[in-house]
């Protein structure tokens, strides 16, 4: 079964909201709470939420913050955390967004151990991250979906998540719940919003 995931862009909102609606998502059955460059947001996300596992994207290349980010978040998310690189260009210079990733990646694992790690980015760079160092790769599925595909050495497992982007507060479980239904319904032809193209890793 396709996992369900939120990336929040509720910046802009009120912290209210932001917490009651991590909180709704959760009790709805939200699989995964992404955010997107704030690990403050995202350690709120981790303490209002039970079950839900919580990414927080980052492009950051200071890799010792972001490592002590990381192993914080893990503590209070209560291993529920994801560190998400990116998104990222698909370019592999030595200098270039890619490679400060990989170094990123690396502080995280030697200080913090094994904390799940996901990179975020369309084309053969990401996806070489990704299959290198990542349990997940997230990859554009539709005009406004993302894919992310859980990998096993190096290679796309059977099942995945789609990510759908949502901009406005949700007050209650049940609002949440229709939204969540919404979002990811699939038509009978299996081509609805919930239904996504498969992502391949490619090859090197």
């Amino acid at each position: 079964m396709t996992r369900r995931g939120v990336m929040l862009r509720l910046r802009e909102r009120p912290a209210a909201e932001l917490r009651r609606t991590c909180e709704v998502l959760d009790e709805a059955g939200c699989d995964t709470i992404y955010l997107e460059q704030s690990f403050t947001s995202c350690a709120a996300a981790a303490a209002l939420t039970r079950r839900a596992r919580v990414c927080c994207l980052t492009t950051s290349r200071d890799a010792p913050a972001v490592a002590a980010a990381a192993e914080n978040l893990a503590y209070l998310s209560e291993d529920r955390f994801t560190l998400g690189l990116g998104p990222l260009p698909d370019e592999d210079g030595p200098y270039g967004a890619v490679a400060a990733a990989e170094r990123v990646i690396e502080e995280v694992l030697d200080r913090a151990g094994k904390i799940p790690i996901l990179v975020a980015g369309d084309g053969r760079a990401p996806a070489r991250l990704a299959a290198e160092f990542a349990g997940s790769w997230m990859t554009s599925a539709t005009s406004d979906r993302l894919r992310v595909v859980v990998l096993r050495d190096g290679t796309a497992a059977d099942h995945a998540e789609v990510v759908a982007p949502l901009a406005r507060s949700l007050g209650s479980v049940e609002e949440a719940g229709a939204w969540l239904g919404t979002s990811f319904s699939i038509t009978g032809s299996g081509e609805g919003q919930g239904s996504v193209p498969q992502a391949r890793v490619p090859d090197w």
